[in-house]
């Protein structure tokens, strides 16, 4: 699906004062080391939206998830039987993505899609729908909490801290903790960021060792990567983000895309029409070092998500 670029937006920049003061990043004390975090140094771009094509996009993923994964209540993946069978407890079918209003962004004059993808939903839940989904996180997540402790709301949990400060990063917002940090100008109006991407899974169906711990099948693995790579289609992400080895791992073995390495944790899909640069990294709630999801200074976070994002964009705004 071609989309009409927009122009860049023209707006002149603010000019420096006469005797410019030395402005240091606040300072984060991790470990042994003082970390500096910068403050960005230019307003954050302005984002123009195809809402249209949003909905042409989320038509599409309901109407394939309809004929072949889930019609309503009704599970109908033509591979349920065969993947149950593969693991026959703890078995929760039906765990659909959520796409924001606003996923079909231009970024200086240029499609800026952002796909975000994690194993599987992990929780006990049967036939979670695309809109039960995109309630549950742009609603229940983007608006109803938030990054740190605020009085009259709930916290966000770790990995959804993380996929907030990976989206501050790719929307060049700055990392940080302000709520007013998590919105972008959207055809002139303010669009909180969990409105404006994708976030999905691997996996349609979540099969646990008990508790939340992952632990599907190579069955389970080869048959919903099918369903991974129709979605994927759909969507046509310009930047696909893996959270955890296990999701990299299986786009390269589980799905039918090529991966071409173009830089460290950094590769690129060219099929057809989709054109798009991954990006991988450690689950936010990781243990230890690789943790990024307790907040929003830890050294996984500042050391190699930021620079790798930094890449990321500098590498779409050179791409012809």
């Amino acid at each position: 699906m071609a989309i009409k670029p927009n122009s860049k937006p023209t707006s002149k920049p603010t000019p420096p004062p006469s005797k410019p003061l030395p402005q240091p990043g606040p300072t984060s004390k991790v470990g042994f080391m003082d970390i500096q975090v910068p403050r960005p140094a230019n307003p954050p771009p302005e984002f123009s939206s195809d809402s249209q094509r949003s909905k042409i996009r989320a038509s599409a993923l309901q109407d394939y998830f309809a004929r072949n994964v889930l019609n309503g209540d009704q599970f109908v993946c033509p591979y349920a039987a065969d993947c149950r069978a593969s693991h026959p407890t703890n078995f929760y079918e039906g765990q659909l993505h959520h796409v924001g209003k606003n996923f079909d962004l231009i970024r200086n004059g240029r499609p800026f899609r952002i796909v975000v993808c994690g194993q599987e939903y992990g929780q006990p839940i049967l036939h979670q729908t695309l809109e039960k989904r995109y309630r549950q996180v742009a609603v229940g997540s983007g608006q109803e909490r938030r990054f740190s402790r605020t009085p009259g709301y709930r916290t966000r949990n770790p990995h959804m801290k993380g996929t907030t400060s990976l989206l501050r990063l790719l929307f060049e917002r700055g990392l940080g903790k302000n709520h007013e940090g998590e919105f972008i100008r959207v055809n002139g109006a303010e669009t909180h960021l969990f409105d404006a991407f994708a976030l999905v899974n691997f996996l349609l169906c979540s099969a646990t060792a008990g508790g939340k711990k992952g632990d599907s099948t190579p069955i389970m693995r080869k048959n919903c990567g099918r369903h991974f790579q129709a979605a994927i289609t759909i969507l046509q992400p310009t930047i696909l983000v893996c959270q955890g080895a296990g999701v990299a791992n299986w786009l390269k073995t589980a799905s039918a895309f090529d991966v071409r390495p173009i830089g460290a944790g950094r590769g690129r899909i060219q099929k057809g029409e989709l054109d798009i640069q991954v990006l991988e990294f450690t689950h936010p709630a990781a243990r230890g070092n690789n943790n990024w999801g307790w907040n929003d200074r830890t050294p996984y976070l500042l050391g190699t998500v930021e620079p790798r994002v930094k890449e990321a964009l500098r590498f779409l705004d050179c791409t012809p």
